[in-house]
């Protein structure tokens, strides 16, 4: 994986919330983590043992290896801890570009063209990432999507990659 500053780096430390404590990994670029560390201030609090604590966030180099195929033994109880966590789901119909004038014309009943054809797969976002395809279908007069597609492991990472140029 490669980071516009350097290598990356691992910065560790104790993550609460609601009464229950665990372990917080985060891998930042050099330059990132090298900035929170002299803030002193937003970083330390979050990554310390204790708020007010004074306690500075571990930072390591990290060496980052291709991801497996699967979960090894003992690392399924890790997951439980992240299936509560709330991400954002979006689903993109299309886009366009519209100048100022045309969007002050905009009145109840305009249309407004997009990018994509009848038919053609939307794409389904988790936090701002592109996850998966879809077809829009009805339900009961519901709109939902149905997955067609998940976007490959190797397509995800260029995407993070791209993130961080």
């Amino acid at each position: 994986m490669a980071f516009a500053d350097g290598n990356p780096v691992l910065g560790t430390g104790t993550l609460t919330t609601k009464g229950a404590k665990g372990p917080l990994w985060v891998i930042l670029s050099k330059g990132l983590a090298d900035s929170l560390v002299r803030a002193a201030g937003g970083f330390s609090v979050g990554m310390s043992q204790g708020a007010g604590s004074g306690a500075s966030p571990v930072v390591r180099s990290a060496s980052l290896s291709e991801l497996g195929g699967g979960l090894a033994a003992g690392e399924s109880g890790n997951l439980e801890l992240l299936r509560d966590v709330p991400l954002q789901v979006t689903v993109e119909l299309g886009r366009t570009s519209k100048h100022i004038r045309e969007i002050l014309s905009f009145a109840p009943g305009s249309i407004i063209g997009l990018d994509k054809l009848e038919g053609e797969p939307v794409d389904i976002f988790v936090n701002d990432m592109l996850f998966a395809k879809g077809e829009v279908v009805v339900i009961d007069e519901n709109f939902g999507v149905r997955i067609s597609e998940i976007i490959s492991q190797k397509e995800r990472l260029n995407q993070l990659q791209a993130l961080t140029r």
